[in-house]
């Protein structure tokens, strides 16, 4: 696609902006889905800005909308004590320019040992969003103010989330090793119970290089609707239209949105720090998420008949349609700034392995050796 390639540029000529050294290195900045299990250490405040693109291969859902969707938003991150911090965020931009697309606060509080750099964190993570969109772009399945679209499922209302967090720093079980692993756990649901079908159980994983200026990262995620009912049958989906006919429809477990996410971060010696990433749920010829479809006729034309007498419409099935790939990113700056006494250590590690590695030149070694003066031997009187 023109429009991947375009993106895979852009991603090479922000790795090549990459400054020789970092120095305000960032307590409890996770992957794009993946959060860390540090805080951001008391007193510290972070200004974000960060966002979401996507290019809409199907604008003909819109009516005419322009296909590329790009949603701006703004946040903070403020570290309460050691063990607790705060997010606070806010989608500036929506569907059909809606301002605000929805606000959010977030509270992760963390083990007691968040002060080191510990091989094993653990944390837990609370978050609450309200959307106060109402009208959005939505394909196969949109009933009252819930529906799946181009990136799953949305709510409008309020929602809840929470995230049991683990990561693992091997860089303090070998100096040598500037890598860590996440793991994410959580489940959401619309705090109104009577849509309690589309509570989803969130998973992530993720591998992380860290350096002292440039980090890379490569993440999974998953949403499965209705936690793991689905996995072994279709789901039976079901929702009143507009003329108020009841329609069901299976819903498959490789239907829920699925992303591998490569990113890079890069920071400044000002403190800038500039995250890239793009999900894809396409990968040349393997494909993440995917429509399923029916098994072959699931119920006879008769028994078709039969519901639509009961009122009840038996549809073609959802098809999921989510973008095949995103770009999304995050800038952030300290405001309020004092280095944890984890990324203490981390940098000490960092430099020293730095220091460690430097090469030894032995052509201008050897070059040196030649103009050095050879002293005489005194001749004895």
């Amino acid at each position: 696609m023109p429009g991947l390639k375009i993106l895979l540029i852009l991603f090479s000529l922000i790795i090549g902006l990459c400054p020789v050294e970092g120095y305000k290195l960032m307590s409890g900045e996770g992957l794009w889905f993946c959060e860390n299990s540090d805080t951001h250490g008391k007193g510290n405040l972070w200004l974000n800005g960060f966002g979401r693109g996507f290019y809409w291969d199907n604008p003909t859902v819109e009516e005419g909308g322009f296909p590329l969707k790009i949603f701006p938003c703004v946040g903070a991150d403020y570290g309460l004590f050691p063990f607790l911090d705060v997010g606070l965020s806010s989608e500036v931009l929506s569907y059909g320019f809606q301002v605000p697309g929805n606000l959010r606060a977030r509270l992760k509080a963390t083990l007691p040992n968040n002060a080191k750099l510990r091989l094993f964190g653990g944390a837990l993570s609370v978050a609450y969003t309200y959307n106060f969109l109402k009208e959005y772009a939505s394909f196969g399945y949109r009933n009252d103010h819930v529906g799946f679209y181009a990136e799953g499922l949305m709510h409008t209302g309020g929602m809840l989330e929470t995230r049991f967090i683990g990561d693992a720093e091997l860089i303090t079980w070998k100096s040598f090793l500037p890598l860590k692993g996440y793991l994410n756990v959580g489940y959401r649901m619309p705090l109104d119970r009577s849509w309690s079908f589309y509570d989803q159980l969130l998973v992530g994983a993720g591998i992380e290089y860290k350096s002292l200026s440039t980090d890379f990262f490569l993440e999974y995620q998953l949403e499965i609707l209705n936690g793991f009912s689905g996995f072994t049958s279709p789901q039976t989906v079901r929702f009143v239209d507009g003329n108020n006919n009841l329609k069901v429809f299976p819903y498959y477990f490789r239907e829920n949105p699925m992303y591998l996410t490569p990113g890079v971060r890069i920071r400044y010696e000002n403190g800038l720090t500039l995250m890239v990433a793009v999900p894809i749920t396409k990968i040349g010829p393997m494909t993440l998420t995917k429509q399923v479809g029916f098994p072959l006729d699931p119920i006879s034309t008769a028994e078709k008949n039969d519901l639509r007498a009961q009122g009840i419409l038996w549809t073609d099935g959802y098809s999921p349609f989510y973008a095949d790939w995103k770009i999304v990113g995050k800038i952030s700056y300290p405001l309020f700034y004092k280095m944890t006494n984890a990324e203490t250590i981390r940098k000490f590690l960092l430099m020293r392995n730095k220091r460690g590695r430097q090469v030894i030149d032995i052509d201008e070694m050897m070059k040196g050796k030649k103009n050095e003066t050879v002293p005489q031997e005194k001749e004895n009187p």
